[in-house]
């Protein structure tokens, strides 16, 4: 049961991922078009968040085994993108 627990989370976060990919092509992939788009910069912003968050419904087993991830940066995600 816990390794589908950690399926779904990573599914969530790959939806995430994907949804950022989705807004990089609507918004187009311009820094400059970023820096001055609030709706951009929200939106990318709430998906990092959602990452950030998901990352600690992981079990620990799952995070050791995968100890190469660099989780509590990821973690510390959720701080940066609310800013």
């Amino acid at each position: 049961m816990q390794g589908d627990r950690n399926a779904d989370v990573l599914k969530r976060i790959v939806d995430y991922c994907n949804e950022i990919g989705s807004t990089i092509v609507r918004f187009g992939n311009d820094y400059d078009v970023f820096g001055k788009d609030n709706v951009y910069q929200n939106a990318v912003a709430l998906c990092v968040l959602q990452i950030g968050e998901l990352t600690i419904h992981f079990t620990e087993e799952f995070k050791n085994t995968y100890n190469e991830m660099p989780w509590n940066q990821i973690k510390a995600l959720r701080k940066c993108s609310s800013a």
